[in-house]
């Protein structure tokens, strides 16, 4: 199963096999790259995914339930990447740390005064 969201730049994938649900962040088709952990572990009865015009619910659904899953957090993330480093470690990321953790976009001075 996969749905893209609205904006373009992020899909979601479905496993029924591990029951998962993966962001993608596809603004490079040649270089997507997953965006965190995987968000859920209930589709064993899921048929499809949609996330909301707005883009920032993903829903999860089949005969017997749906599920929803925000993803705010994700969006917000990758829009304030450097900012966000900044805040977590109080000193900022170095260019090997960012590659480690925000692969695929363009290193930043994450606490540039």
């Amino acid at each position: 199963m996969v749905a893209y969201a609205p904006d373009g730049h992020t899909l979601a994938t479905g496993s029924r096999v591990d029951r998962t649900v993966i962001l993608w962040d596809v603004t490079d088709p040649a270089g997507p790259f997953q965006l965190g952990s995987p968000v859920g572990t209930e589709l064993a009865s899921a048929d499809s995914l949609v996330a909301s015009p707005d883009g920032r619910t993903l829903a999860a659904g089949g005969q017997e339930r749906v599920t929803l899953w925000s993803l705010s957090e994700p969006i917000e993330l990758r829009a304030h990447a450097a900012q966000r480093a900044c805040e977590l470690t109080d000193r900022g990321l170095d260019p090997d740390e960012w590659r480690c953790y925000i692969s695929g976009l363009a290193y930043r001075d994450t606490c540039a005064s």
